[in-house]
């Protein structure tokens, strides 16, 4: 998957924090307000793999629940506590460190292109109520 598969405005003027993984787990959209929630700008994330995500989240290199998604694998590295799991979509409690380890509730869901091909996955956060 391209970005030009997905337009970014978007997600840009999501408020909740949000991230895109492309089916190979590289990070194709950080969006501006992850860029805040993390302090980590688009331009240091975009395009890289290896878990970079999971190590600007929980400050290691780990598996996040969009590559859950991606794997068809359960909500796994010890950082989520899954609270629901409905279709393909994942609902997830977890402690982000990086943000003074507060409680956030994480939501992913795989992304499809118009001809039903999986072409990612999206995961958003937000403080937990």
């Amino acid at each position: 998957m391209n970005r030009s598969q997905i337009p970014m405005s978007i997600f840009n003027h999501l408020q909740q924090p949000a991230l895109v993984l492309d089916c190979e787990g590289r990070v194709i959209i950080w969006n501006n307000s992850m860029e805040r929630y993390t302090g980590v700008p688009a331009e240091e994330i975009v395009g890289k793999g290896e878990y970079v995500h999971g190590k600007a989240l929980f400050g290691e290199a780990c598996p996040t629940l969009a590559n859950c998604i991606l794997t068809h694998s359960e909500a796994g590295s010890g950082h989520y506590h899954l609270l629901h799991h409905e279709g393909e979509e994942l609902l997830a409690e977890s402690r982000i460190p990086t943000r003074s380890g507060r409680a956030v509730v994480c939501m992913a869901a795989p992304l499809y292109d118009t001809g039903g091909r999986q072409i990612g996955a999206v995961e958003t956060i937000r403080d937990a109520p």
